[in-house]
This record gives structure tokens, sequence and C-alpha cells, in this order.
């Protein structure tokens, strides 16, 4: 490994942290990790989950986001916090008008069956 390597390896890491470090203060403020994606730390998420999806991220940065929120790595849910939904053809649909959302505080969650939908 190069110096210039080894330098922007520890620049990503560092970068890595500091967003991991909001996302865990997003989720004790908010007792979950539905961040908005027009956020930058929501944007951020969103790319954790991509790279979730696409078997990219790191085991040691999958336990840990995993540990901060069951529910973090978890696209469906997030796309639900976030008033819409996408068809598996990549198709959106806006939920406005439908049943919200509720997710309980993080201590109140089991597992993803405590997400539910209200009527």
């Amino acid at each position: 490994m190069t110096a210039n390597t080894a330098e922007l390896s520890s620049r990503s890491e560092e970068t890595w942290e500091s967003y991991f470090a909001d996302l865990a203060a997003y989720e004790e403020q908010h007792g979950n990790c539905l961040v908005s994606t027009s956020t930058e730390l929501g944007r951020w998420l969103c790319r954790q989950r991509q790279n979730f999806r696409y078997d990219n991220l790191k085991e040691e940065r999958k336990e840990r986001l995993m540990e901060l929120d069951k529910t973090c790595l978890d696209e469906r849910i997030a796309e639900l916090s976030l008033g819409t939904i996408t068809d598996k053809d990549g198709n959106a649909t806006s939920l406005a008008g439908m049943p919200a959302l509720h997710v309980p505080p993080r201590e109140l969650q089991d597992d993803h069956s405590s997400v539910r939908i209200q009527t």
C-alpha cells in the first residue's frame, strides 16, 4: 500500500466514523435511524444500504449499523417512513393519503414485526 492509498483509506475511515457518530446521535434523539434522504446523513445512510444490498459493506460496519438499529439497513422500512415505496421495477409510488407508518422507539422493538401500519 502506498502512502497516498493509506492516506485515502484513513480519510475514508474517518469520514465513515464521523457519519456513524452523527447517525448514533440521530438515533439517540429520535429512537430510530429513519433519516430523511433530503439530508447529507440520510444520503450517506442510503449509500450504506446500497453497499449492503450489493454485498459491498464491510462486515464490521454492517454489524455496527445493525447493532445501532435493527432496521438500519432495511430499505423497505426506510422507504415507507419517507412516504414512498418502490416496486421491483424501480417505480416509486407515493403513500400520501394512506395510513401512516408507526415505528415504536428502539426499546420497544424486538424485530421487524414491531413495525406496523396505523389505521
